[in-house]
């Protein structure tokens, strides 16, 4: 059973006569001209045709909610990025303070233990625990800001950051005072 060659060449046609009984229909109504082959092919084409456009509405559909996921994703992340890049009222951002927030406190001793001036103990005591524990950690163990960082489980640069932010919070609130 050979095909027509403009059959062969349309690649809609040429899917639906791939499957044998489809094939077989259209050489037997091409025989006898029957009106009830005609039917039964032109119902099978018209079943096929409706699968082929349902399948391209799904193709098609299924790429443009993947773009639309894509961008509503990406704005998102663009959003959450940019809110997490602002500087808190400390120059600190965010994100530094939230990669820091598993900070465990430093057990049995404190900065404010180690410091006799009422003043200066004042302002201490109004410090985050997150930067007495950088302060501790830099002046009374003379620990290094990367032995910090690493212990601490922040940035250098964070823990830099914390401690110039703590010093100069001391540095404002002991110039208001004397």
């Amino acid at each position: 059973m050979k095909l027509p060659n403009f059959i062969l060449e349309n690649k809609l046609l040429k899917e639906f006569f791939s499957c044998e009984e489809n094939k077989y229909l259209f050489e037997n109504y091409r025989k006898t001209k029957n009106s009830k082959i005609k039917r039964q092919l032109d119902q099978r084409f018209k079943i096929f045709h409706l699968k082929i456009k349902a399948i391209t509405y799904m193709d098609k559909l299924i790429y443009f909610e993947a773009i639309h996921f894509d961008k509503k994703v990406r704005s998102r992340e663009e959003k959450v990025a940019f809110i997490l890049d602002e500087e808190m009222e400390d120059k600190l951002k965010y994100i530094e303070v939230l990669q820091g927030a598993s900070i465990e406190p430093i057990p049995m001793y404190n900065l404010e233990d180690y410091i006799e001036d009422e003043l200066l103990y004042n302002v201490v005591r109004s410090l985050s625990e997150k930067q007495k524990n950088i302060l501790l950690l830099l002046f009374v163990e003379n620990q290094k800001e990367k032995e910090v960082a690493s212990f601490l489980g922040i940035t250098q640069q964070a823990v830099s950051k914390q401690k110039n932010a703590a010093l100069s919070k001391i540095k404002k609130e002991l110039k208001i005072h004397v």
